[in-house]
């Protein structure tokens, strides 16, 4: 029974950091957001997950719900369900990408010789 008390106090502290941060950097909290918010932690994601999506949607000055819907929803249907998981994903995410922009090296043919023939001399 003590277990279980521990327990139940340990979900209730989660649900506490994330209420507090969707308070502090949202706005408040509305009992639709707070019951998506639960219901992502009911299907496993773990709340420093859930954190982590919302400080993405402040890091990228988007502070809707439904962009922090979207990032858990994703990681839902990709099997993701710790902080640590995404910050693998997102640092793939982020590699691919950079590898993608980089400039491939172009080189250029300094051999002017077949068109020497054509020069004045």
């Amino acid at each position: 029974k003590e277990n279980n008390i521990n327990i139940i106090k340990e979900k209730e502290k989660e649900r506490d950091e994330i209420i507090n941060f969707y308070n502090n950097n949202f706005g408040l909290i509305t009992p639709f957001i707070a019951d998506n918010i639960f219901t992502y932690l009911t299907d496993g994601l773990e709340n420093k997950l859930i954190v982590k999506a919302m400080e993405e949607a402040v890091a990228n000055n988007i502070r809707r719900w439904n962009y922090v819907k979207a990032i858990l929803d994703d990681c839902l249907n990709n099997n993701i369900h710790t902080k640590e998981q995404y910050e693998i994903k997102l640092k793939k995410y982020k590699d691919n990408k950079t590898n993608k922009t980089t400039q491939k090296e172009v080189k250029y043919n300094t051999d002017f010789s077949e068109y020497d023939k054509y020069a004045k001399r």
